[in-house]
């Protein structure tokens, strides 16, 4: 399961740089030991990249923006004016143009 846990890729890239340097002698066991997926710390080795990397291309908004989007609707919400969903788009692309 993906997420967005700094700490917990961290841990990831402990148990690699522990396999790597031989103070582990199994992916089960840096797996075990460092506290993440047997399934993940194999794929990355494998190559695979992290959900949250593999998903980045595919944001339109950048987290600045997202941030702003958040901020604005926060602002509705405490205005007591409802929120739409097609007014979160518009809103979107306003902040994009």
């Amino acid at each position: 399961m993906p997420t967005k846990d700094p700490a917990y890729e961290q841990r990831i890239q402990d148990a690699i740089e522990a396999l790597n340097n031989g103070s582990e002698s199994s992916i089960r066991g840096a797996a075990t030991s460092h506290s993440v997926s047997f399934a993940t710390l194999q794929a990355r080795l494998a190559g695979y990249p992290s959900m949250i990397s593999k998903c980045v291309n595919q944001q339109v908004l950048t987290p600045s923006e997202e941030e702003q989007l958040v901020t604005y609707l926060k602002k509705l919400y405490v205005w007591g004016f409802p929120c739409y969903i097609n007014e979160i788009s518009q809103y979107a692309e306003t902040i994009l143009q």
